[in-house]
């Protein structure tokens, strides 16, 4: 196993840098709320009744941050699509809101013409492609914003994009101060995640760790649902590692009979389970059940408790964190955590159709 604490090593290991685009999220998320602050939403805007969020992959994690975190003060349906076609009940009154940091993302484009034809409201988020061409040429609103690094690393830019755009609907309130304390206390948390700091105090090296040559499984309910999705897509995309998501309490209802059989795979099986104090009283009773019926099965897991005194905080908090232990873990497995051939395969393969 490598030294996660030789930065030599991981010099070495991560030739592009993703390290550094991760590092940047406080500063992401502190300069896309400045600069959306002076963009001004069309008055008709204002009346929306439904509002749907098209995406794929990483563009569209962000997106499924801010809906679990607007979702319980809302009184507006919220509705994320990921795939070609839109339900049939948009109209006027929905807006719709297209994220692609490429810009090419095939699903957002189609979806883009259905939104047209069914004359709804647009808002477009991209930093480059046909979705910034259209933009600028048909004059739609929208968020360009000028970014290197790959899609699942801006994530910063998206949601805080999506987070004051629902603000500006005033579908949720977040104020600059409630921003400012977000990113100072994510500058204080990358203080003992970054590569600088070494594995004894650094929770994501740890983590990496424990997860090395394993299968996981990661567990989250509600709001944190979406952590521990982001968890399992990280470690597919950044470590090259098979990694699956389960909702809880869901996975009481069917997961639980089935870790049994096969034997051989259940002992590379490692459980993770975000948990939160703003979890329903009745969550925090089921994971201690939980935690008890993994025990007796003898199945490695472990509890990922959120930090962060806001639900903003303890969201971007377990977002950080995956984000490190994913590029650990990538070390780990000697792969480079930038590069995503078999989805850029998969993706100029499509292009031929």
């Amino acid at each position: 196993m490598i030294n996660l604490d030789s930065l030599k090593t991981i010099s070495q290991l991560d030739p592009s840098r993703i390290r550094e685009f991760i590092s940047l999220l406080p500063e992401h998320i502190d300069q896309t709320w400045t600069n959306l602050a002076r963009t001004k939403l069309p008055k008709e805007y204002q009346k929306i009744k439904k509002i749907i969020i098209c995406g794929m992959g990483g563009s569209a994690i962000g997106a499924d941050l801010v809906k679990s975190f607007a979702q319980l003060r809302s009184q507006i349906p919220i509705t994320i699509v990921r795939n070609y076609e839109l339900p049939g009940w948009i109209d006027e009154e929905t807006l719709v809101l297209l994220i692609s940091c490429s810009g090419n993302t095939d699903e957002v484009l189609h979806a883009l013409n259905q939104a047209k034809a069914q004359k709804a409201k647009i808002f477009i988020i991209t930093k480059n492609g046909e979705l910034k061409k259209i933009a600028e040429e048909e004059k739609l609103p929208s968020f360009i914003f000028n970014y290197q690094g790959p899609s699942r690393t801006a994530i910063g830019f998206t949601s805080t994009a999506t987070l004051q755009i629902f603000s500006k609907l005033k579908i949720i309130s977040v104020e600059k101060e409630d921003i400012d304390e977000l990113v100072n206390f994510l500058k204080e948390q990358n203080k003992i995640l970054y590569e600088k700091a070494p594995a004894d105090i650094n929770p994501a090296k740890q983590l990496a760790s424990k997860l090395h040559q394993k299968i996981l499984i990661s567990i989250g309910s509600g709001i944190f649902s979406v952590c521990a999705k982001r968890f399992a897509d990280q470690l597919a995309e950044n470590s090259k590692n098979l990694a699956f998501f389960l909702p809880f309490p869901e996975l009481v209802h069917n997961f639980i009979e089935g870790i049994e059989n096969p034997p051989f795979l259940l002992k590379n099986l490692f459980l993770l389970i975000f948990q939160s104090s703003f979890d329903h009283p009745r969550v925090s009773i089921g994971f201690d059940i939980l935690k008890e019926i993994f025990s007796k099965k003898n199945l490695d897991f472990k509890i990922i408790h959120a930090q962060g005194k806001t639900l903003l905080a303890q969201l971007f908090y377990l977002i950080l964190l995956t984000d490190w232990t994913s590029f650990y873990l990538a070390l780990l497995n000697g792969t480079d955590p930038f590069i995503t051939p078999s989805i850029s395969n998969f993706k100029d393969n499509l292009k031929e159709f």
